[in-house]
């Protein structure tokens, strides 16, 4: 299943998700530049409104949300289903989960920061993120978590970088996938192999990534307004972060009703991070494509783009809890010091 899966991935990348843009998926398309030719069918149809509303040739008005919004809809659940079965279904098939994404993040960045998916830095990447993954697995608990995956990874993309060049395009940013896949990967492992909480903490952090990204889309393709940073993002708007950050807060408190131990407040608050941080995840794969003239980082999933393009935020917030579980409380139960502290 694995080698039809990389089959079908690399197919996809050759018949057109190598095709370069201006700005990310954000950056509006012809059909958006007035006077274009895809244009014109939609300015004659405002022209012909009198009432101002903006409607298509055969009379039907465009969604707010987009017309591939079911598509995107119907791949999100796929995906949700896929990492929710995998995490219930325990340790080993979570591994998996983690390792195959993995696996397939690296080809996307490689696309993006070198143009291709063949090369020596990529092989290596991939085997190390998989030397990775069996480190922490085999390494005691008290060592896994910090000096293993993080000087692992550290010396990794050193040597990436010394044997594969210095400048910002085929080498500091190529390489640096290597670290910014590897250790979110790591993290979750590390967060779900929690027997004290686990399975809970990695639904809280799914909660609280999807609620963000799924709301932050629907508020900002509804309502609009100022933009939140164009020169990165030109459709990301405040009222899409302010829209996400609240159902993302609402959800994570939410999870508090199955721990009795944990707290709505606390809750509230560790969502409301991590919703900040998965919004600075988003921005930065977003800065990322724009730097390399990408528009989307692959085509595996219809209406979403790449695999990354999904799961940046993810990404980012992963690191933020093992970094929290890190600091405040015992190594080896991250996931009830999220949950209730150190205390509990």
């Amino acid at each position: 299943a694995i080698v039809v899966m990389a089959v079908s991935v690399r197919a996809r990348w050759r018949d057109g998700a190598d095709v370069m843009a201006d700005g990310d998926r954000d950056t509006p398309g012809a059909a958006d530049v007035p006077g274009s030719k895809s244009a014109q069918p939609a300015e004659r149809a405002v022209a012909g409104n009198v009432a101002g509303e903006i409607s298509l040739p055969n009379g039907r008005k465009p969604s707010r949300l987009g017309d591939d919004f079911h598509l995107r809809i119907a791949s999100g659940l796929v995906i949700a289903s896929l990492a929710l079965a995998a995490t219930w279904l325990g340790t080993f098939w979570f591994t998996a989960l983690m390792v195959i994404g993995g696996v397939l993040l690296l080809f996307e960045w490689s696309r993006i920061t070198r143009g291709t998916i063949t090369d020596v830095a990529l092989a290596l990447s991939i085997a190390g993120l998989v030397a990775m993954v069996v480190a922490f697995d085999m390494a005691p608990a008290w060592f896994a978590p910090v000096p293993g995956w993080l000087i692992i990874g550290v010396v990794a993309a050193i040597a990436l970088q010394a044997l594969f060049g210095r400048d910002w395009r085929g080498g500091t940013f190529a390489t640096f996938g290597l670290d910014y896949i590897a250790l979110p990967v790591l993290a979750m492992l590390w967060l779900r192999a929690d027997p004290s909480g686990g399975l809970l903490v990695t639904v809280f952090l799914f909660v609280v990534v999807w609620g963000t990204d799924i709301m932050g889309y629907v508020a900002g393709r509804y309502f609009g307004g100022p933009k939140l940073i164009p020169a990165i993002s030109p459709k990301k708007t405040w009222s899409g972060a302010i829209g996400g950050t609240a159902v993302a807060v609402l959800g994570g408190a939410g999870i508090a009703m199955l721990e009795p131990e944990a707290s709505f407040a606390r809750m509230a608050l560790l969502a409301l991070v991590f919703s900040l941080i998965s919004q600075a995840g988003d921005l930065f794969e977003s800065a990322i494509k724009r730097r390399y003239d990408v528009k989307d980082s692959g085509a595996l999933i219809p209406g979403h783009g790449g695999l990354l393009d999904r799961v940046d935020g993810l990404l980012f917030a992963a690191v933020g809890a093992a970094l929290f579980a890190l600091l405040a409380g015992p190594l080896d139960t991250p996931a009830r010091t999220i949950l209730v502290g150190s205390a509990g």
